[in-house]
């Protein structure tokens, strides 16, 4: 299959290496650019830290303070972030189902009251506020904007050309946000019509909601929210 990632890098690379591996024809245009924000002196030793992304844990790695954590538990959105969330050296992950609600749950589940406010290093656009719903069930958060996530403008020429040649089979999409993005960059290219008989590959529901509609664009969502459930619904090349 011809299959354009949409993701941010380095997360891009990662996954167009292992679709190319399973023999596929894959191209890059990640629809969001992260930015980090200044690191934060003196942040205090938190009672766990909640991961919503690998990004947020990317960003968690460039503070000075954060070296000093790697015993606390850490909440991670889904497997993606906890395998980063160890392979960077933290003992204690704890995973969730892929959703910000779970992420959620299991917090309300598992935190050790007592031990300090948990850390929430955010997003600055983001889907949910956790840390609202956490301070409701009596859990203190402190939140800090930690990278905000840009979105891309245009497609780039690739993009433009493969789509305006009919030579994409299909899209991965890893985030609500991404796949607006790209809608709107496609609507500015005037692309509309070249997205009939592709396939979008979702890793939720929430992440397709902006493509349902799209005339002839066909749309399939992993069954979990876990990138591994994604590339799951596309075969190795034959």
């Amino acid at each position: 299959m011809r299959l354009l990632v949409t993701r941010p890098e380095p997360d891009a690379s990662e996954t167009a290496a292992r679709l190319q591996a399973m023999g596929h024809i894959v191209s890059r245009d990640p629809m969001l650019a992260i930015a980090f924000a200044v690191p934060p002196i003196g942040v205090a030793t938190p009672g766990a830290i909640i991961l919503t992304s690998r990004n947020a844990l990317r960003a968690l790695l460039h503070w000075p303070d954060a070296d000093r954590w790697r015993d606390r538990p850490v909440f991670a959105v889904g497997p993606e972030t906890g395998a980063l969330a160890r392979a960077a050296g933290f003992r204690d992950v704890r995973i969730a189902l892929g959703s910000a609600a779970a992420l959620t749950d299991l917090v309300i589940a598992e935190f050790e009251r007592g031990v300090g406010p948990a850390l929430y290093p955010a997003a600055r656009n983001r889907a949910a506020e956790i840390d609202v719903t956490l301070r409701a069930a009596g859990i203190p958060v402190r939140r800090i904007e930690a990278y905000r996530a840009e979105m891309a403008e245009r497609l780039s020429p690739q993009s433009e050309e493969a789509l305006r040649n009919r030579a994409l089979d299909g899209a991965l999409f890893y985030s609500r946000r991404t796949a607006n993005a790209f809608l709107a960059a496609v609507r500015r290219a005037q692309l509309d019509a070249a997205l009939a008989g592709i396939t979008a590959f979702v890793i939720s529901e929430e992440a397709g909601e902006p493509l349902r509609g799209v005339p002839g664009l066909a749309i399939r969502v992993a069954p979990r929210v876990d990138g591994d459930a994604l590339l799951s619904l596309i075969p190795a090349a034959g």
